[in-house]
């Protein structure tokens, strides 16, 4: 059986943490969420949606961010120069490093609920 009261302290938590990325880390939960799957490798931008179960326009708002703010580039794929292609940048990667300790704090978070 699903323990509601459980997942409700998730969700409080993953709130917390939003709203710790936004004032010490000057970024959302999604765009980090993005510069962790673009570390791993390139993405569309439609399959970056898909992989975070994001509408077309939310993720069009994340990547307007993350570009702006010199975190990923948009280029031209290699197999099909018709589509876009992402690539996280050094500046992306120096950010995901500082948000490692921010995901620490979240996963003690994780272990305390469970």
């Amino acid at each position: 059986m699903v323990d509601l009261c459980k997942i409700k302290e998730l969700l409080v938590e993953i709130r917390r943490l939003e709203q710790r990325l936004r004032s010490q880390m000057q970024i959302s939960l999604n765009e980090s969420l993005a510069l962790c799957c673009l570390s791993k490798q390139n993405y569309a931008p439609g399959d970056l949606a898909r992989q975070l179960e994001l509408s077309s326009s939310r993720i069009s708002r994340v990547l307007n961010a993350l570009e702006g703010n010199g975190f990923v580039t948009r280029k031209l794929s290699h197999g099909d120069r018709r589509m876009l292609e992402l690539e996280i940048t050094k500046k992306g990667r120096d950010k995901l490093e500082q948000l490692k300790s921010v995901g620490y704090i979240f996963s003690k978070i994780l272990e305390e609920a469970s």
